[in-house]
């Protein structure tokens, strides 16, 4: 017999077998501690986002994804909202939506004042553009025509640290042209590139 988690009671309860449900919790755990504490539910249902801490304000910020006014996985759409959870008023703030939405994308916080947005799933399919948000001024520059050397392929689904200066972008899905040779696992060698930031 199935147990229910009395704890999870407060999630709508699925009309069918098997559906997913997209989420909006929002939850902080205490360095050394393990015990949880709900907080703030975030403005929209939103999954495959990539979101970075700014130190500034103790802050949370949360870029793009699919998601929506609905927790129904079918009705997600691509999201350009960038949006901001202060851990001390627990309370999440709109900023300036990006030009362009997408999702299963990588980011970094350069500096506590630069977020950049690199690749992910668009409208028009797998993206190489590499956008920069300013925290100072509330606004995006597409930083694509200024890039140079190694740029990596349009991907998704990769990871993007901060490493001294330089954002390092591993992994993820991108178009390929390749063929099997005996003994290939059927999986091209995963990229791995810097951007020197200036």
């Amino acid at each position: 017999a199935a147990q229910r988690c009395e704890h999870l009671s407060y999630l709508p309860r699925p009309r069918r077998r098997n559906e997913v449900l997209v989420l909006k919790d929002t939850a902080s755990v205490e360095r050394g501690a393990s015990s949880w504490q709900a907080r703030a539910d975030a403005p929209r249902f939103r999954f495959d986002a990539c979101g970075v801490a700014a130190s500034r304000g103790a802050q949370l910020l949360v870029f793009g994804g699919r998601g929506g006014n609905s927790n129904d996985v079918t009705q997600a759409q691509l999201l350009a909202n960038l949006d901001v959870f202060t851990l001390a008023s627990d309370d999440w703030d709109a900023l300036q939506s990006a030009p362009s939405a997408r999702a299963r994308h990588s980011c970094v916080l350069l500096g506590d004042a630069q977020l950049l947005v690199f690749g992910g799933e668009t409208t028009s399919g797998l993206s190489q553009e590499l956008w920069q948000y300013s925290l100072d001024d509330d606004s995006w520059r597409d930083l694509s025509g200024e890039q140079s050397g190694a740029v990596p392929p349009p991907m998704s689904g990769h990871t993007a640290v901060l490493a001294g200066n330089s954002m390092v972008v591993f992994g993820g899905f991108r178009p390929g042209d390749f063929e099997l040779s005996e003994g290939d696992s059927g999986f091209p060698p995963p990229p791995k590139h810097t951007v020197n930031l200036r």
